[in-house]
């Protein structure tokens, strides 16, 4: 399912020319969903973003990250301050995401799901990771999205570190990005980059999005009612009258997974005819 959304507030002009997503993942690997995702703004709104950030980062007590889960559980800077100076410290960071317009992107999965579909392919062939295969899907709906409001810009593409995943990420997109039958074609051009979050001030926003749409999830999922008070929405409610806000949640089933999967095979290189279903459908 996909969640929809509406137009973004982003200068039109500059957005044609070129975006950029920063994106971290929570809950990699862990049931019943793991994410993948984060902001898409263009180069005024980010550097807008960031003056905010920094200057909400210096504001006593002063730190050198803000982490959604460290303020809700009161960790490190937080462990001190009133239920109060919490909520209004969480108020002040995500005010500087909403306040320059900046357009939340997820994509979800089930990893059981994921680990279901990964053992039909043969062990001889490329075996995408889960953080592989929700990246794809990620860009792949991001694509989508710009493309529905009559954008091809081109896309600039920011993950978390990730030591152990990079290389495949950065080979694999970049080789089918220049398939032309691919939606990324034409629009995600450079290998994506990895960077750490402590110098890489709109990964700590992507962090705050992935991790409050998890504990979202986890708790509609699993029927549970969450204890605390979480910013981003999933269902993303900005009026009255119900309007969703712009950005996209895809959170797959089974059936996505493996046309997912064998989208990547395809454009790796690989054939497809082994596998049990017919990704066509």
């Amino acid at each position: 399912m996909t969640f929809k959304t509406r137009r973004p507030t982003w200068d039109q002009d500059e957005a044609r020319g070129e975006v950029t997503a920063y994106v971290d993942d929570s809950g990699l690997g862990q049931a019943p969903i793991s994410i993948l995702g984060g902001f898409l703004g263009t180069e005024s709104q980010w550097e807008s973003f960031s003056a905010k950030w920094r200057k909400e980062l210096n504001a006593a007590p002063c730190m050198d990250r803000f982490r959604l889960e460290a303020a809700i559980y009161r960790k490190g800077k937080f462990r001190r301050m009133s239920d109060t100076e919490i909520a209004d410290r969480i108020r002040r960071f995500v005010q500087c995401i909403e306040s320059v317009g900046l357009v939340p992107i997820a994509s979800g999965v089930n990893p059981e799901i994921f680990m279901k579909m990964k053992k039909m392919l043969p062990k001889k062939v490329f075996r995408p990771t889960l953080h592989f295969s929700l990246a794809v899907n990620l860009m792949t709906h991001l694509c989508g999205y710009l493309r529905d409001l009559g954008l091809e810009p081109k896309v600039n593409l920011l993950f978390d570190r990730q030591t152990r995943l990079e290389g495949p990420l950065r080979k694999e997109v970049v080789s089918a990005a220049r398939d032309e039958s691919w939606i990324l074609h034409g629009m995600i051009q450079d290998a994506p980059v990895f960077r750490d979050d402590k110098e890489c001030l709109p990964l700590q926003a992507a962090d705050c999005l992935v991790w409050s749409y998890r504990k979202q999830m986890h708790s509609r999922l699993l029927n549970s009612d969450l204890k605390y008070e979480l910013p981003f929405d999933i269902d993303r409610p900005v009026s009255e009258t119900g309007q969703k806000g712009p950005g996209f949640f895809a959170v797959h089933t089974e059936d996505e997974v493996l046309r997912a999967q064998n989208e990547i095979l395809r454009l790796t290189g690989v054939e497809t005819r082994f596998l049990k279903k017919d990704a066509s459908r």
